[in-house]
């Protein structure tokens, strides 16, 4: 399975398969120049590792290895600053290309990296988690954090290829699994109805990993999803703010609950069910469209468990999304119908929290 992404950027495929296969090493072989190719991963995929180097290797490739501190709390410039000084002492030049294997915050800081070390070099990423696969690892985006705002320092950086390996989800515990439906089920609710009723008819399949076929066409559906916004505003300027749905409060709430584990999918589940709330409390979503997203609700088991306190909110204006100091929220008219609110005072907010 393959999907053609196109920006004013570049292009760039998308592949979709069981395992890391030959489609990854021919890719490689073919922009093997001679060139450094870096390796990027975290700790707990040191055992993956050495099998993917060892066959690069056999390619003939420059494969060098650079462990990373991923999660969170390590997408800051100090962590930036030894990453930038490890490429240093590996003499990386401009040629060189990064190979980013890992979550969405190992994607986030190696992107990051790729796009400011000598002010832009390639990078490939190979996405280890459903949230990943699905997100981050398509469109682009890469960021660290700062002054506890959620990848409020960033670029615009595509990678010039995307490997997903659904192999790796075997390795993930259902909290994992649910993390990554956080993202999939946003899609579902603002583009793509049939891949929120399949979700809806499969959960408990899904997050058991009972079907290879069904993870996989999941997993390509979403890209699809984000592929429509991608394409249409690469820049995130207007339309692609629509994928923002659920993460104005869900990043609040993923920012507050970090000391215990919150994940990223879980905070933007809690966001989503905020989000219909206010469309319905502001007239936008009438009763009847209410009541059945409610009841899908209690089928995706999406409750509002994480709490806000009106304090919270004291950042929201420093959203990226925000305009003149205003709010901006996606709010729903009914599944399938995204619109973007640009007016939302702090009180409606407090109300609904």
């Amino acid at each position: 399975m393959s999907l053609l992404i196109k920006t004013s950027d570049n292009s760039y495929n998308i592949y979709v398969d069981e395992y890391i296969n030959k489609n990854f090493y021919s890719y490689i072989n073919e922009l093997n120049k001679g060139q450094k190719f870096i390796l990027c991963y975290p700790k707990n995929l040191k055992f993956h590792i050495s099998k993917i180097i060892s066959n690069l290797k056999s390619f003939g490739i420059n494969i060098l290895s650079l462990e990373i501190r991923d999660g969170e709390e390590n997408k800051n410039f100090s962590n930036l600053k030894n990453l930038t000084q490890a490429l240093i002492k590996m003499n990386c030049q401009r040629d060189s290309i990064l190979i980013s294997i890992g979550g969405g915050t190992t994607g986030d800081i190696i992107g990051f990296l790729a796009s400011v070390y000598m002010r832009g070099i390639k990078y490939i990423n190979v996405p280890t988690t459903l949230l990943s696969m699905v997100d981050s690892s398509v469109g682009g985006k890469t960021a660290i954090n700062s002054n506890d705002v959620k990848n409020i320092i960033g670029t615009f950086h595509q990678p010039c290829g995307v490997f997903i390996s659904t192999s790796f989800l075997d390795t993930l515990n259902t909290n994992h699994i649910r993390s990554g439906l956080g993202e999939i089920i946003k899609y579902g609710f603002i583009q793509n109805p049939i891949l929120l009723s399949l979700i809806c008819e499969n959960y408990d399949c899904i997050i058991q990993l009972k079907n290879k076929d069904l993870i996989k066409n999941i997993i390509l559906e979403s890209c699809k999803s984000k592929k429509i916004f991608v394409e249409k505003d690469v820049k995130d300027r207007n339309f692609r703010n629509i994928l923002n749905f659920g993460h104005t409060l869900g990043h609040i709430i993923e920012i507050k609950y970090q000391a215990q584990n919150i994940s990223h999918g879980e905070a933007i589940l809690n966001g989503i069910y905020l989000s219909v709330k206010l469309s319905y409390k502001k007239g936008i979503m009438n009763e009847s469209v209410y009541k059945s997203i409610l009841d899908k609700f209690n089928l995706l088991k999406i409750e509002y468990t994480y709490k806000l306190n009106p304090s919270d909110l004291e950042n929201i204006k420093s959203d990226k999304k925000s305009k003149n100091n205003n709010i901006r929220f996606v709010l729903l008219e009914d599944i399938g119908k995204p619109i973007l609110v640009d007016n939302i005072e702090l009180d409606e907010l407090k109300e609904v929290i």
